[in-house]
């Protein structure tokens, strides 16, 4: 899976720089790709800079000229190579995933008709899915907002992870993270993923303080 993202991290939202990146992204066509995930985490700064604002744009329309563009130059080299969004930050409210997938495709085109799923990233600063943070969950919810919108297709989860060191309070619990907790981590990942697929477990539209 080849994530495509610009170095720099500003989008300027203009012609030339929306067709280089596209052309971009579609090289990797080219190079042998198995799959395309078209930018990273784009509902989350510092990895959308929309035209030097220092911040996403929450409106999305921004990220949709990107997408789209992209998604047809991909297709025009590839009619089957598998092609996700820029899989969504556990970012919180405004820009939490489930927002995002709501604003971003009823703003698109070509990704709502060419593209092959929704890509989420529920990294985890608790001890895992099953613990109740809402980054995993959250997946129920791009889902459901997408198919609401007439996009009933997977949602790929192109990231996982969470620290093995450090410390993190969210609300009023502090979290000690080890080698222990990381492998507690993937346990919970994996039992939550087999909820999902058996349709049971899960918290619908949970938001961090």
């Amino acid at each position: 899976l080849q994530a495509c993202q610009k170095s720099g991290k500003t989008y300027y939202d203009n012609a030339t720089d929306i067709s280089n990146f596209a052309n971009y992204c579609a090289s990797w066509v080219d190079k042998g790709a198995d799959a395309i995930e078209i930018g990273n985490e784009w509902n989350h700064m510092p990895f959308y800079n929309y035209s030097g604002t220092g911040s996403p744009d929450s409106t999305f329309i921004s990220q949709v000229k990107y997408i789209d563009a992209t998604v047809d130059a991909i297709r025009a080299k590839s009619s089957t190579i598998p092609i996700v969004n820029s899989g969504w930050s556990p970012e919180p409210s405004p820009r939490d995933p489930p927002a995002a997938t709501t604003k971003f495709l009823s703003n698109s085109s070509s990704f709502k008709t060419k593209a092959t799923g929704m890509a989420h990233h529920p990294y985890q600063w608790d001890v895992g899915p099953t613990g109740g943070y809402y980054a995993f969950w959250q997946t129920q919810d791009v889902y459901k907002n997408a198919k609401a919108l007439g996009f009933d297709k997977p949602v790929w989860l192109t990231e996982l992870g969470g620290p093995s060191n450090g410390s993190k309070t969210i609300g009023t619990t502090t979290y000690t993270y080890s080698l222990a907790s990381q492998e507690k981590l993937y346990s919970d990942y994996i039992t939550g993923i087999k909820q999902l697929r058996a349709g049971s477990g899960g918290r619908a539209n949970t938001v961090v303080p």
